[in-house]
């Protein structure tokens, strides 16, 4: 609130209802709504830093990328879907 925030990134979206954070002009959001929103902000940053990588990053990135599937899936998803990995 002293920074002047206007969203919480949390998994824990239960213990952050709307009528606790309205007063403050504060929203939740989940981690995959907030990447997601980032990503159709600028969507052409993101896909040159995941294809800048070098080949070693290559099965790197691929497994960051599957691990990100279990907590941000749509995040993921653009990803695969701009970068053309395929992902477990």
């Amino acid at each position: 609130m002293k920074c002047g925030a206007e969203a919480i990134v949390t998994f824990n979206l239960r213990h952050f209802p709307d009528t606790a954070l309205d007063n403050w002009n504060i929203e939740a959001q989940h981690p995959d709504e907030f990447l997601v929103h980032l990503y159709h902000l600028n969507s052409d940053l993101i896909v040159k830093f995941c294809t800048s990588k070098p080949r070693s990053a290559v099965e790197h990135w691929h497994n960051s990328l599957a691990v990100l599937k279990q907590g941000v899936p749509n995040f993921a998803q653009l990803i695969v879907d701009s970068v053309g990995i395929a992902v477990d």
